[in-house]
């Protein structure tokens, strides 16, 4: 299905859901609108930045998001263009999680969600043309719902200077008790509270940094695997591929399929 503003290619789709790969216009703006449908979605390539009432957020590549129907927002897409693993859930299937409070409502962001690693499978399958991708969106599913104790207020200050701190700093091997050191805090006060305001464990949001510039790297089509490996802060091109392996189940070469 092809528009002026989208293309969406490797469509599979069920009674339950439908999956695609969806590619935006470069430098697209779209206006206050909303959807019909309940949508899950990752950012695989570019970045989007989105507007949801009065909060404006800078979604990055292997963000992931939540996204409820007749919410109304604007996007403006990168100069580059964005592309998007986008599962839509039928209304049938949203009554079938809602009746079992399997569903979490809402429109929020998630950064180093343990669910990267099924989209990646989803996105594999698609490229793949394999519609063999129930028991996925399954686990896709159990990583994301249900939702439990999001945050209701801002993280702390310096919770969000130790943020930046990582983004930083993380291919130089910065640690949690480090972090913790400078922040003031016992070591596991500081994991829970990041747990609870970023929806992940400090070690897998540094392990999304990594993974975020070897995406970049690996885009730019200037670079080895064996540069990538230790400008992203891996040991070595064993250690990458290894990682990639364990953490998302995708190997270098299909991880660049994926992103062409």
């Amino acid at each position: 299905m092809k528009t002026a503003a989208t293309t969406q290619h490797q469509i599979i789709a069920s009674d339950k859901f439908s999956a695609s790969l969806s590619d935006y216009q470069t430098e697209l703006r779209q206006n206050w609108h909303s959807h019909d449908e309940f949508i899950l979605a990752m950012v695989l390539r570019g970045n989007v930045r989105e507007q949801v009432r009065c909060e404006d957020t800078l979604i990055n590549a292997f963000d992931v998001g939540i996204k409820s129907p007749e919410v109304r927002h604007t996007d403006h897409f990168c100069p580059d263009g964005v592309r998007v693993i986008r599962l839509s859930l039928t209304p049938q299937f949203i009554t079938e999680l809602k009746n079992q409070s399997l569903i979490n409502e809402g429109w929020y962001w998630l950064k180093g969600s343990d669910s990267v690693r099924h989209f990646l499978q989803i996105g594999q399958s698609l490229l793949s043309k394999n519609d063999e991708i129930e028991n996925d969106v399954h686990e896709l599913l159990a990583a994301l719902l249900p939702k439990k104790d999001l945050p209701k207020s801002h993280p702390p200050f310096w919770l969000r200077r130790a943020k930046e701190r990582i983004e930083a700093t993380y291919s130089d091997g910065i640690r949690l008790n480090q972090l913790a050191v400078e922040a003031g805090v016992h070591p596991v006060y500081f994991a829970r509270k990041f747990q609870h305001f970023y929806g992940s464990s400090v070690g897998n949001y540094i392990r999304k940094m990594q993974f975020q510039k070897v995406q970049s790297l690996l885009i730019s089509g200037k670079y080895n695997l064996a540069q990538i490996a230790v400008e992203a802060g891996f040991s070595d091109q064993a250690h990458l591929t290894r990682t990639l392996g364990n953490d998302f189940g995708i190997t270098p070469a299909k991880l660049r399929k994926l992103l062409q």
